[in-house]
């Protein structure tokens, strides 16, 4: 049985010792598909929220799903160059998305764990594949670099701002905070 999660190795590696109940089929940066028993399914069900928080860190969560409330998808979608059997629930005129994480958010407005899951695993039984599969061949959102706590000048924020948000050619006001915890750039029309 497939599950959805992320940073579960840690949990893993403390209750499937030796390994032989859980495998990683997908390692995305912000997605894990694992196989996982029906034994070990069941013992992850039975057990408490604090319990599995011990054993896996606070980061950690997982999500499986028996399908969407969506029904039949009956829309192509071009995602990651790829064609995607999917549902287009507001008959947006885009057909075109960068990745699967893009098309979930955007066209089915599905962001959390638990919709994603179960509109993943939908798309995989619908599509003839695994959810390690789909999220394999359609992709995820890449992880953005984290600028956090770092120093950097004003080329710097207007070539972040250019490469993560499309904008170019515009006027920038700075802020800078004195412990450069963080920094605030407002785009000037």
């Amino acid at each position: 049985m497939e599950i959805l999660g992320n940073k579960l190795k840690k949990f893993f590696d403390k209750v499937d010792n030796p390994p032989n109940d859980a495998e990683i089929t997908y390692a995305g940066n912000r997605y894990e598909v694992w196989e996982v028993s029906e034994d070990l399914f069941n013992k992850m069900c039975d057990m408490s929220e604090e319990e599995f928080v011990k054993l896996a860190g606070e980061e950690a969560w997982w999500r499986q799903s028996d399908g969407s409330v969506l029904g039949v998808p009956d829309s192509y979608f071009e995602v990651n160059g790829e064609c995607l059997l999917g549902w287009n629930r507001w008959e947006h005129e885009t057909t075109r998305y960068t990745n699967l994480s893009e098309y979930l958010c955007d066209c089915v407005g599905a962001s959390t764990g638990k919709n994603v899951c179960a509109c993943a695993t939908d798309l995989a039984k619908y599509n003839d594949m695994t959810m390690a599969e789909l999220f394999e061949k359609y992709g995820e959102y890449p992880e953005k670099e984290s600028y956090k706590n770092k120093i950097i000048n004003d080329t710097e924020i207007e070539n972040i701002l250019a490469e993560h948000f499309n904008v170019s050619d515009c006027l920038l006001k700075v802020v800078h905070t004195i412990h450069g915890e963080s920094v605030v750039a407002e785009i000037v029309e």
